[in-house]
C-alpha cells in the first residue's frame, strides 16, 4: 500500500490495520514504524484500526468445518451430542489451528471470547 500510495502520488489508507492472532501481536510495533517511516518522509498514509483482540465473526469461524458440514441443520444436530460438543471443546481441539478456525485459535485462549450477539425467536 505505501508503495502503491507513493508511485500514484495519493493518499494511502490501511483500513481495519491490526496484527490478528495473538502469533501477529508482537509484530505491531514494526508495522507501526514502517508506517510512521513513509509518513516521516512525507507520503500520505493513514491507518484506522478496530478493538478486536482477533476479529468479529461468526461463531462458525470458532468452529472446525467438518461440524458444519451439510449446513446449519447438520451443524445443530452434531452439537447435540455430547461426545461431540466435547471433541470439539477447548479441551480436545480448541488449540489446534484448522482452517475454520483462524479466529478462535488467534484469540489466544478462549477467555478472549466474546459472544455478543444471538439471534433466536425469545
Amino acid at each position: 500500500m505505501i508503495q502503491i500510495a507513493s508511485a500514484a502520488h495519493i493518499h494511502g489508507e490501511v483500513y481495519h490495520f491490526k496484527a490478528a492472532g495473538s502469533s501477529n501481536w508482537p509484530k505491531m510495533s514494526q508495522a507501526i514504524a514502517k508506517i510512521d517511516e513513509a509518513r516521516a518522509k512525507g507520503l500520505d498514509i493513514s491507518a484506522n484500526m478496530y478493538t478486536y483482540t482477533a476479529g468479529a465473526t461468526g461463531l462458525d469461524a470458532a468452529m472446525p468445518p467438518w461440524v458444519q458440514e451439510g449446513g446449519l441443520d447438520e451443524w445443530i444436530k452434531r452439537l447435540k451430542d455430547p461426545a461431540i460438543r466435547t471433541r470439539v471443546s477447548r479441551r480436545k481441539c480448541a488449540n489446534r489451528p484448522t482452517p475454520g478456525r483462524t479466529c478462535y485459535v488467534a484469540a489466544g485462549k478462549p477467555d478472549n471470547v466474546l459472544l455478543v450477539a444471538f439471534n433466536t425467536e425469545r
